[in-house]
């Protein structure tokens, strides 16, 4: 049991040291990956939606505001996490000094605290994005889907007015047929 112990010990070790390795590239693309996607999504967004949706009719364009605050949130968040990763990563190093070196048991929880710290502003630049993903595509759909039901409300409205049109018209015809029909009858 005694020699299973040390093994199992390495292994964990290169085990978390996989894992933290993971981690560590996981979070380098997360962060990467929200801050061009909430960059281009935004630029796009305000460059190209008046070509998509007209903004002088478009309805509930409280939604593309809300998304464009979300999405520059997200990006202001994204960018201060990154600069509070390297800033840490210096009070990290002094704390590892403290801990190993000088075998002071607190400086284990800066460490704790500073990734708590890191991981709640990643869960922040996550939901922002997200709401802000989600309020774009709202905003572009609500606006798209109700210009065509909008649209296609005009063409019956138009139909429908042109039948109206050619029932009045031929009504007209009638009764201009029906005046003719009488004068024709009282001459004779």
């Amino acid at each position: 049991m005694s020699t299973e112990k040390p093994h199992n010990q390495e292994l964990y070790e290169t085990t978390r040291e996989e894992l933290l390795a993971a981690q560590r590239k996981n979070a380098e693309k997360f962060d990467e990956s929200v801050l061009t996607l909430a960059v281009a999504l935004l630029g796009v967004s305000l460059a190209f939606i008046k070509d998509i949706v007209s903004l002088d009719s478009a309805r509930a364009t409280w939604t593309l505001i809300a998304s464009w605050v979300s999405l520059s949130l997200s990006i202001v968040l994204c960018v201060s996490g990154m600069l509070y990763g390297i800033r840490i990563s210096k009070i990290l190093l002094e704390a590892a000094k403290r801990y190993y070196i000088d075998d002071e048991e607190d400086a284990w929880e800066i460490s704790r605290s500073c990734s708590k710290k890191l991981d709640r502003i990643n869960s922040w630049v996550g939901l922002l994005f997200l709401v802000g993903v989600l309020l774009t595509v709202f905003f572009v759909s609500f606006n798209t889907w109700s210009g065509f039901n909008d649209n296609e409300q005009q063409r019956l409205h138009n139909e429908n007015s042109g039948d109206k049109r050619l029932s009045e018209e031929k009504a007209v015809e009638k009764e201009a047929s029906d005046v003719k029909w009488t004068i024709q009858e009282e001459s004779e």
